[in-house]
């Protein structure tokens, strides 16, 4: 007898779950190691520490993962939004090209990472909350937990976006420093002649 995806034997909701978990956690490490060798920020690459404990969490078919990385696939748009409003009134003097570049970079490690982390989180959007996903978590589990699991990935989905945040901010501001040293030296050295 052959399996096939429609089978019952082959459920594919596991497999979707799975897929999405993984692709959360290779681009959380892919981060966590561009914030650590490239942008040498210990704090960014910590913040990108609660994407992985929430990938294991889901993979472990822990409610309270399931619920982090939904709130981490609502979040990732939201922050990147954030970044690159603060980002256009920071006085950086860039080009909307150069700004969404600027943005992604400080917040996922490049254009392609903050591409791929945009749909990843509309995907993840939509599976984490299907009725299917939602039910391949609730299996076997105390309703009396429900409360507390929930707190726990509210806590660990909003540490990570303000922890991001602050690191896009932070880097933001030093850019926008050192822009306008370099401006005003600039302007110093041809009033000088």
């Amino acid at each position: 007898m052959e399996i096939g995806p429609g089978d019952s034997e082959f459920p594919a909701a596991p497999v979707r779950t799975t897929l999405l978990a993984s692709c959360w956690g290779v681009l959380a490490v892919y981060a966590l190691i561009h914030a650590l060798l490239i942008q040498h920020s210990l704090i960014l690459a910590f913040a990108y520490f609660f994407p992985l404990l929430a990938v294991w969490a889901a993979l472990e078919r822990k409610r309270w993962g399931r619920l982090s990385l939904l709130g981490m696939c609502l979040l990732m748009p939201v922050i990147l939004l954030v970044v690159l409003l603060y980002l256009d009134n920071a006085h950086l003097r860039l080009n909307l090209d150069a700004l969404i570049h600027f943005g992604m970079l400080q917040s996922c490690g490049g254009m392609l990472p903050g591409i791929s982390l945009i749909m990843l989180s509309m995907a993840g959007t939509y599976w984490f909350s299907h009725p299917q996903a939602v039910a391949e978590f609730e299996r076997n589990k105390r309703p009396a937990l429900a409360r507390a699991q929930h707190s726990i990935a509210l806590t660990l989905a909003s540490i990570w976006a303000l922890m991001v945040l602050g690191c896009a901010v932070a880097a933001g501001q030093h850019a926008a420093r050192r822009s306008d040293e370099y401006s005003f030296a600039r302007v110093s050295t041809v009033l000088k002649r």
